[in-house]
């Protein structure tokens, strides 16, 4: 779980410590968060916040919410008991007494940031949000055996293999592995995210090591699902 901090009057990274007080107001990404009350203001690393009366998300009000109870359960997803956030809104329908989360909720990136995306679930579904749009539903996930990969990507359940919030059509859940970036594969398959990448060689499939949106196999070579050519391929890792 996230501790609350005191919002410091230095300027705050972004995308971390998204509040700061002004002195006579709080501040969140450049505009004054309306109505916060300064003595008992406190945020979290994930864009959320609360006072002795509000809740906000990333500077805005959080309408319903109570901040008594306000509870962070990691970088991606809040409560207050009753109803489920996050940084893309409200998961209306979402159990709250019974809703877990599947992983730490934050996708890493190269320079060493981070994202809010992840998995939860309660007794009726699974959720999935990757900071964009609001957060989705699997409708096809049975909450009872999912499991997050925690890498913010993949998960998985007694049956199916997702990548996000979209399941790995035709995918081999006895056989299938995760590989680097959005790759992975069973015995007949490789996957590009939810894609088929097509006429890879599962034998010698490999991702570039380097730049993990590329691969190769004996034969062919791919930037994401997308066949490319031998050339295009030493060109992009020559100009990246």
């Amino acid at each position: 779980m996230l501790h609350e901090k005191i919002p410091s009057q230095s300027s705050p990274r972004r995308g971390s410590d998204d509040y700061w007080d002004r002195g006579d107001a709080i501040v969140c990404a450049g505009e004054t968060v309306k109505g916060a009350h300064l003595p008992s203001f406190r945020y979290f690393e994930n864009g959320f916040a609360r006072d002795r009366k509000n809740c906000y998300c990333m500077g805005r009000k959080l309408r319903g919410a109570i901040s008594d109870s306000l509870k962070v359960l990691n970088y991606c997803y809040v409560t207050d008991g009753q109803g489920v956030w996050t940084l893309g809104g409200q998961i209306k329908d979402a159990d709250a007494e019974s809703l877990m989360v599947c992983d730490d909720g934050y996708k890493q990136l190269s320079g060493g940031g981070k994202v809010p995306f992840g998995y939860a679930k309660d007794k009726n579904c699974v959720y999935y949000f990757n900071f964009q749009g609001k957060p989705k539903k699997l409708a096809k996930a049975n909450p009872d055996t999912f499991m997050s990969l925690n890498d913010g990507l993949f998960g998985k359940d007694d049956k199916s293999v997702f990548f996000g919030s979209f399941r790995l059509v035709g995918a081999k859940l006895d056989s299938w592995v995760k590989l680097d970036g959005h790759y992975s594969k069973d015995q007949k398959k490789v996957f590009s995210g939810n894609r088929v990448v097509k006429n890879a060689i599962i034998d010698t499939f490999e991702v570039d090591p380097l730049f993990n949106f590329l691969a190769k196999d004996h034969v062919h070579f791919y930037r994401n699902d997308n066949e490319i050519s031998e050339a295009d391929y030493v060109r992009i890792k020559s100009r990246t």
